[in-house]
């Protein structure tokens, strides 16, 4: 029997992370009789990975919530993971949707390379889940009165923060042409020609998770499922195949445009405009009509 819905949220600059009441809709959309909360973490007790974790733990511990919604962002994930190996329980990831079926808590999630859609459920509890946030942007503010903010002793830990670089993301999340580039973009000058171009028609720069991989754009610009949900009013995407976990984050775009030298590329489907050229060669070619 499910006691009770945590959900996890990131204190950010004093307030809780805008998809805080998005995590809420979806516990209530449960509609399980059963108390909802929030909680978070004091300061900078985030980039403490293992005592933050083993706070939370602790925490769970002595509360026993049936489920914990975990917001599906790098950070907390992270931390995550480490609180269900010292719980001793599973973690999905990356759910797009949760609900109840007879009685039984269950959420569907991409998988098998985004070719399909599978259904799981816990057998022990608290099932963790870590939710993909960011598609009802816009939701009223949860208020702070009403988190429950632990803080962690860190002075013990092995772990020293040498340095805190903030991650622009909210240039990416809140910019309104975005250029999303895919594995069709690749090497040196792909990027520098992708970057020269985006500045030229002042979109932001995002991207698929290959690139992330590479290391051609930083994971805070990894748009889809598992990385950013965005809202442009126009996005371009070159050298992108098309596949479902990438379009998911940019679903509710004004206008999008996809570029590919492959006529039959999945993004042809999903995109309002079409261009069958290299990626490369069709933004070179932009910025040189653009100059003359």
């Amino acid at each position: 029997m499910i006691e009770g819905i945590y959900i996890y949220t990131e204190i950010q600059n004093g307030k809780p992370a805008e998809y805080t009441s998005e995590l809420v809709s979806y516990a209530e959309s449960l509609k399980l009789k059963v108390p909802i909360r929030v909680f978070g973490l004091q300061g900078n007790t985030v980039f403490y990975e293992a005592e933050a974790a083993k706070t939370i733990a602790a925490y769970l511990q002595k509360e026993s919530p049936g489920i914990v919604l975990i917001p599906a962002v790098g950070t907390a994930k992270a931390i995550f993971a480490r609180t269900a190996v010292l719980l001793d329980v599973g973690m999905t990831a990356d759910c797009t949707e949760l609900y109840v079926e007879n009685g039984i808590f269950r959420r569907k999630k991409p998988a098998f390379g985004n070719e399909a859609m599978v259904v799981t459920e816990e057998t022990k509890q608290p099932a963790f889940v870590t939710v993909v946030v960011g598609k009802s942007r816009g939701n009223t503010e949860y208020p702070l009165e009403q988190i429950q903010i632990l803080a962690a002793d860190v002075s013990k830990s092995s772990e020293e923060v040498l340095d805190i670089f903030e991650p622009d993301t909210e240039e990416i999340m809140d910019a309104e042409v975005i250029l999303s580039i895919g594995r069709g973009i690749s090497g040196k000058d792909g990027y520098d020609t992708a970057v020269s171009f985006a500045k030229k028609i002042g979109a932001a720069v995002g991207g698929t998770r290959p690139l992330v991989d590479q290391g051609m754009i930083p994971f805070e610009h990894q748009i889809g499922q598992t990385g950013c949900i965005v809202h442009p009013k126009c996005c371009i995407f070159a050298g992108v195949s098309g596949a479902i976990q990438h379009t998911e984050g940019v679903r509710d775009a004004d206008v999008t445009i996809a570029v590919n030298k492959d006529s039959g590329a999945a993004i042809f489907s999903f995109a309002d405009y079409g261009v069958v050229a290299d990626g490369v060669v069709f933004m070179k070619k932009m910025m040189e009509k653009m100059q003359g």
